[in-house]
């Protein structure tokens, strides 16, 4: 990327806003889960790892259908709902506890999958829209940054969320309770 076209892609705000705040929050549930599901509700890394991959199955199933649901619904109603819809779930996964049913979960992450690849691809999408042919290969690079360091953000969020309901439930560091990740997520 030129030193130029960075400039010119930032000013565009669909670009730059948009997907960072999406990816900061979606990208902790990859962190929070499997920490959850290993911390508090004591299962093995295998068993956890699992029931997350349920989510990613939801990621890559969503994706031969999303150009078809968008163009039949149009952007702006899709992310609409589906962003309420995402939100729902991201909360949802925040009520799990080790007493919820195993198919609970597994449906409760691969629906949150289906609909954060949609939202994801549908911003992704939109933030390209106003980019100028001659500025798309250095917005293809400043996009993956700005993803990389969007994932890195969400992690480290729910990390701080995580250490900060501890310490407010009076817990030294490295002691978490499954009310620690309700707050966190």
């Amino acid at each position: 990327m030129t030193a130029a076209a960075a400039p010119s892609l930032t000013r565009e705000q669909s670009y730059t806003v948009s997907e960072s705040v999406f990816a900061i929050a979606i990208n902790a549930s990859p962190f929070l889960l499997p920490l959850m599901f290993q911390v508090t509700f004591e299962m093995s890394a295998f068993q956890s790892g699992l029931l997350v991959l349920a989510m990613f199955a939801g990621n890559v199933g969503m994706k031969s259908m999303t150009s078809r649901v968008l163009r039949r619904f149009g952007f702006r109603n899709v992310l609409l709902a589906n962003g309420i819809i995402t939100a729902a779930l991201l909360l949802a996964c925040g009520f799990l506890t080790p007493q919820t049913p195993k198919t609970v979960i597994v449906a409760v992450l691969f629906l949150h999958g289906l609909s954060r690849s949609m939202q994801g691809t549908g911003i992704t999408t939109l933030a390209f829209a106003d980019i100028p042919t001659l500025l798309m290969g250095s917005a293809t690079s400043f996009s993956a940054i700005t993803q990389q360091m969007a994932m890195g953000m969400g992690m480290a969020l729910g990390a701080i969320a995580l250490r900060t309901s501890a310490w407010m439930h009076s817990r030294p560091a490295g002691i978490l309770s499954v009310m620690d990740f309700h707050v966190a997520f």
